[in-house]
């Protein structure tokens, strides 16, 4: 029986996996029932046919031979398909030849290295790399004397591809390097050629261009040249005329140009005229807001002393005068530390040093002797950077203020705090000593009344009488611990007071009903 044999399309030159055309199209290999006699190899030809050879047996090896895809000028891929062994033998067999430079290609190839021509490679005669999604790289071996350029040149990237499980049907896609390689090459000098054609060409238009342009671009610069010299003159300007839209857009930027600086021109002719008087008025403003800080500087109620880099003073006024009675006239343009030599040592020189070297502004309260009333007084001194119109440091600016009254009240308050702090301290020995002298009469009430309570049936009445005595003297030493505690109280005090005076008896009464109380009903104590 003779089997079926499918048509097998050729790839193009963009190499599409055999398993892409597979789904594009429906399967085109017809599957046969197993036989002993395998399916023939299928090969495309010119013009669309198929060769169909033989059948082979099922040992026989077959596989891709490498051709030259029809009017695309690449090196394609001719596909082939065979059946393999039953146990799956993947050897080749080359079939098919080569066309045209394909075939002579092929030929240098074979001659550099004999086995690229065995019909069993790639698995023998050279090195097969994997690439990855199934693709591999095979690679003759090295030969003394070749090339590793021919070597890599003569090496092929093939796939292969099950088409159905279980029969060992398989299709195999080899792609050279070679043809890719050249045909990459000629075209790329393809490009260069076109690309050199352009630009001579781009040359050429660019000075014909230039020429044409010059005559008129001379001439744009004779008119243009002190053109604002022209418009404030009234010179009238004669424009060249344009030899191109873009040369006339040019012109016309020029006359537009020419127009605005004859009108700035008027402009500022106007704004000359005005100008002396706005410069007059805005002097006038200065000076009046000159006098103005120099008012506030005199009519301040607090010392203003300004120093330059150099700590040489440059401003004293009146109030400093008035403080340390030294006039300005001998201030002015001298150092601290000539006139006032004690701040050196209180360290107010170190600190106007740091200050006008940029540092953070410093206060300190300062204490001197008044030369013209031979007086102590204090100042509170206040320092910082003076700084110009763009904050760059020109000196130092110290203010003073005069601090004796408040000195004086915080020594006020100073004495008045150690006054209390000494009576306070007195309070506590006192009450130290109060509470000492009311433990012992206190103590001697309550053990009296304790013996009273315990021992009342036992005693006799003339131990009663005794215990009795024991407590009118407790109470009675009370009685002059109280009085004297409310005479130190109003000890100092302008108002007489009135001392009341005590009741012994209903206090010793109290106590009696209370020990009374305590020992229990039926049990009077006797009082002479």
């Amino acid at each position: 029986m003779r089997p079926a044999v499918g048509r097998v399309r050729r790839l193009d030159h963009r190499y599409r996996s055999v398993h892409a055309l597979l789904q594009r199209h429906p399967p085109f290999l017809q599957r046969q029932p197993e036989s002993a006699v395998a399916p023939p190899v299928v090969r495309p030809v010119q013009g669309g046919g198929h060769r169909r050879q033989g059948a082979q047996a099922p040992d026989h090896r077959s596989r891709v031979c490498p051709g030259r895809l029809r009017g695309s000028g690449l090196r394609g891929a001719e596909l082939g398909v065979a059946a393999g062994s039953a146990a799956g033998d993947r050897r080749y067999q080359r079939h098919g030849h080569h066309r045209g430079r394909s075939a002579g290609q092929c030929g240098r190839r074979h001659q550099d290295f004999p086995e690229a021509a065995d019909p069993l490679y790639p698995p023998q005669g050279g090195t097969v790399i994997p690439v990855g999604m199934g693709v591999s790289h095979w690679e003759p071996e090295q030969r003394p004397g070749v090339p590793v350029s021919n070597r890599w040149y003569a090496s092929v990237y093939f796939k292969e591809k099950t088409i159905a499980a279980g029969n060992g049907w398989k299709v195999v896609v080899e792609a050279p390097i070679r043809p890719l390689v050249e045909e990459i090459s000629q075209q790329t000098m393809v490009l260069f050629e076109v690309i050199i054609a352009l630009i001579v060409t781009v040359i050429g238009l660019s000075r014909v261009h230039a020429a044409r342009y010059s005559l008129s671009v001379r001439q744009l610069v004779d008119v243009t040249r002190q053109l604002p010299e022209r418009c404030s003159s009234g010179e009238e300007v004669v424009w060249p005329h344009s030899m191109s839209r873009e040369m006339s857009g040019l012109i016309a930027n020029f006359q537009v140009m020419a127009a605005a600086i004859h009108r700035d021109i008027k402009e500022m002719e106007h704004l000359n005229e005005s100008l002396e008087q706005r410069v007059a008025e805005r002097t006038q403003e200065l000076r009046e807001a000159i006098q103005f800080s120099e008012q506030v500087i005199q009519s301040a109620q607090e010392g203003i002393a300004v120093h330059d880099l150099e700590l040489h003073y440059l401003a004293w006024n009146p109030f400093m005068e008035t403080l340390s009675g030294i006039t300005a006239d001998r201030v002015l343009g001298r150092h601290p530390a000539e006139i006032f030599p004690h701040l050196i040592e209180t360290g107010t020189i170190a600190r106007l040093e740091s200050v006008a070297a940029g540092g953070p502004p410093t206060s300190m309260d300062i204490q001197f002797r008044d030369a013209v009333s031979g007086k102590t007084k204090w100042v509170s001194e206040l320092s910082a950077p003076l700084c110009n119109s763009k904050g760059v440091i020109i000196g130092a600016i110290t203010t003073v203020r005069d601090i004796s009254n408040r000195k004086r009240m915080e020594e006020l308050a100073r004495c008045a705090l150690d006054n209390a702090i000494g009576a306070n301290n007195t309070m506590k020995r006192l009450l130290r000593v109060i509470a000492h002298e009311f433990r012992t009469p206190l103590g001697l009430l309550t053990g009296c009344t304790d013996i009273l309570d315990r021992y009342w049936d036992r005693l006799t009445p003339e131990k009663r009488s005794e215990q009795n005595g024991h407590i009118r003297r407790a109470a009675r030493q009370l009685s002059k611990l109280l009085e004297s505690v409310v005479a130190f109280n109003h000890l100092g005090t302008e108002t007489p007071v009135e001392r009341p005076l005590a009741d012994i008896g209903g206090l010793c009464r109290t106590i009696a009903a209370e020990a009374e109380i305590n020992w229990g009903a039926g049990r009077p104590l006797p009082f002479p």
